[in-house]
């Protein structure tokens, strides 16, 4: 596994980051997708399983080929000075991520205007996407204020991630309705409500 922009801010943060691999055997379908789950903060701990569990989905249900990402379950200090070093933004943020692909380049599937053509070369070695960033402080505070749960919330913004991983972009309305879309239908297929719908009042 490579060692990546957000596991090296993970080295910052503690001596020794957790990992949760999530290997092709975990995917259901056709995917094998790999997902790296770096947990220098131990607030992510009860919640590594469920969320690597989605991934597995996640990437079953976009169709994933062999691939690598990276994902650091970090918090606002980890996002603050990724967003600083590598975005020049002195804030921090929900997610962040890093694409190694440019999305203006070869990806185009059916059902999905920008995901990568899958590798059937049964030695190719995985595509690496790129690095995704989660800050569990403000995943807690958001899911407090729409009244939904935290596992929910991080799962919808690491398809999120994942999505802009993939070249989708949200800059215009035609970006949004795309994602939001495919983030609804990724979410409901494993039981998760409509993130764009309020709440219902406790």
């Amino acid at each position: 596994m490579r060692k990546s922009q957000a596991d090296s801010a993970a080295d910052n943060d503690a001596e020794a980051p957790v990992f949760y691999d999530m290997s092709s055997k975990d995917c259901k379908g056709d995917c094998e997708g790999v997902f790296a789950f770096a947990m220098p903060d131990e607030r992510w701990h009860s919640h590594a399983k469920t969320l690597a569990h989605y991934a597995a989905h996640m990437a079953g249900a976009l169709a994933l080929p062999t691939c690598e990402i990276s994902v650091l379950l970090g918090d606002d200090a980890a996002l603050l000075a990724l967003n600083q070093r590598y975005r020049g933004k002195a804030a921090t943020t929900n997610v962040l991520a890093f694409a190694t692909h440019d999305s203006a380049g070869d990806f185009a599937l059916p059902r999905s205007p920008i995901l990568p053509e899958p590798d059937m070369a049964q030695d190719a070695p995985p595509l690496l996407l790129g690095d995704i960033a989660l800050s569990y402080e403000r995943i807690a505070a958001e899911a407090q204020t729409s009244g939904r749960l935290f596992i929910h919330r991080a799962a919808h913004l690491l398809t999120h991630g994942v999505l802009h991983l993939l070249g989708h972009r949200h800059d215009d309305e035609a970006g949004a309705q795309i994602m939001e879309a495919l983030e609804i239908k990724v979410l409901a297929g494993y039981g998760i409500a409509n993130p764009y719908i309020e709440s219902a009042p406790s």
